[in-house]
Formats: C-alpha cells, sequence, structure tokens
C-alpha cells in the first residue's frame, strides 16, 4: 500500500516538508490559471503611477498659483500702506504741520477744547488753508457743511 500507489502525492505519509503538505491539501483542486499576464499588470501599475504623478503635479501648480496670488496681494497691500506712512511723514516734516496734525487729531471740529483755545486753533489752522470742520449748532450756531478732504 505504501509504495504500490500511482500519485506519490495521494498517501499523508509522504508528506515530510511543507511543499508537500500544500500539495496534498490541493490535490483535488484544479491548478491555479494565470488571469493576466505579468507584463499587462506591470503596465497597469506604471498607467496608475503616471496618472497619479499629472493629478500631483496639477494639484501642485494650482496651489502654488493661489500662494503667489496671495503673496503678490500681500505685497500690494504693504506697498500701498508703505506709500501712505512716507506721504504722512513727509507732510509731518515741519513744526507747524506736527501743530495742525496735532490739534485736528485733538479735536476735529478746530474750536479747541476750552473757549479760550478757539483763537489759538483758529490762528494755527488758518495757516493751512482751510476753515475746521464744524458741525451744526457747534459754536456759532451757524450750520456749516463738512469739507470733503
Amino acid at each position: 500500500m505504501y509504495g504500490n500507489s500511482v500519485d506519490p502525492d495521494a498517501s499523508i505519509f509522504s508528506n515530510g516538508t511543507w511543499e508537500d503538505w500544500e500539495r496534498y491539501y490541493n490535490r483535488h483542486n484544479p491548478k491555479q490559471v494565470q488571469i493576466v499576464s505579468h507584463g499587462t499588470f506591470v503596465t497597469f501599475i506604471l498607467l496608475l503611477v503616471l496618472f497619479g504623478g499629472f493629478a500631483q503635479a496639477s494639484w501642485i501648480t494650482q496651489t502654488q498659483s493661489s500662494i503667489d496670488q496671495k503673496v503678490q496681494e500681500m505685497n500690494a497691500n504693504s506697498a500701498r500702506l508703505l506709500a501712505k506712512r512716507r506721504q504722512q511723514t513727509d507732510e509731518l516734516r515741519s513744526t507747524e504741520h506736527r501743530v495742525q496734525n496735532f490739534l485736528m487729531r485733538r479735536d476735529p471740529l478746530g474750536s479747541g477744547l476750552k473757549e479760550e483755545e478757539e483763537n489759538i486753533y483758529r490762528q494755527a489752522l488758518d495757516q493751512r488753508g482751510g476753515d475746521p470742520i464744524r458741525l451744526p449748532g457747534h459754536s456759532t450756531g451757524t450750520e456749516v457743511v463738512p469739507r470733503q478732504t
């Protein structure tokens, strides 16, 4: 019985290695059929890698252009702010301009905080070439439209 078997995998007693046991358990199953060739599978994987690379490159390009646009906007805003600050500092180089700027910031109406300051404000602000801004009913009781700056 041990040596009379036609199929060497038919006997359980001839299974000494792992491969022998695999052959024994798969003795009734048909051999595995190759559905796709190795070349086709490798080609498919390469196409997936290329498609992923193109998608990644497209995403990076879009992100980079968005970031560049934001940086340009920030630079433009900074340039405008710097130009405005330079203009303001150029205007304040003289002592008269600094005094007028201080008075207008302190009291935009140009009438002073106390009654005796009104004449001082008028003198300082009239040198600037314009009347102080007056609101209806303030000081003189006359209505003057605020000027546009």
